[in-house]
């Protein structure tokens, strides 16, 4: 029955994997942790959770025996870039939590995926580090 979920399967993996991080407490937490907060108060069509399906997809397509979820991933990917779009041109919802953790899942999205058209992997990777310090920046002198 759970076979039939791979996005619900991606997505507890995910979370297990990536964001209920330290199992102990010696372990330094990351910026995941503020994820699953905001997730639980998101509807299934928002941003946040499109962008957290696509990140969870992608991480768990990067098996073989797992490549329909990548396709899944990119496919919701794209409604996720859509909504988030529309959610950043809102004067509201662009200063939400949920907005700027949507940016950073998919900027995470775009480093993590192979075979997306565009710059390698190194310049991508430094463009999702410097848009996050300027979001959290944008963030900081905003409030």
């Amino acid at each position: 029955m759970f076979n039939d979920f791979p996005e619900q399967q991606a997505i507890c993996a995910f979370f297990l994997d990536f964001v209920l991080l330290p199992r102990n407490k010696d372990s330094v937490q990351g910026h995941l942790e503020h994820l699953l907060p905001l997730y639980r108060n998101t509807t299934p069509d928002s941003p946040l959770s499109l962008a957290t399906s696509s990140v969870a997809l992608v991480m768990s397509g990067s098996s073989p025996a797992k490549q329909n979820d990548q396709q899944l991933g990119r496919t919701i990917f794209g409604r996720a870039l859509r909504k988030t779009s529309a959610a950043i041109k809102h004067p509201v919802e662009s200063r939400n939590d949920e907005t700027l953790m949507a940016v950073l899942l998919l900027g995470l999205f775009e480093v993590r995926c192979p075979n997306l058209p565009g710059p390698n992997a190194s310049f991508s990777f430094l463009c999702f580090i410097f848009s996050n310090f300027c979001l959290i920046y944008l963030d900081v002198i905003t409030t």
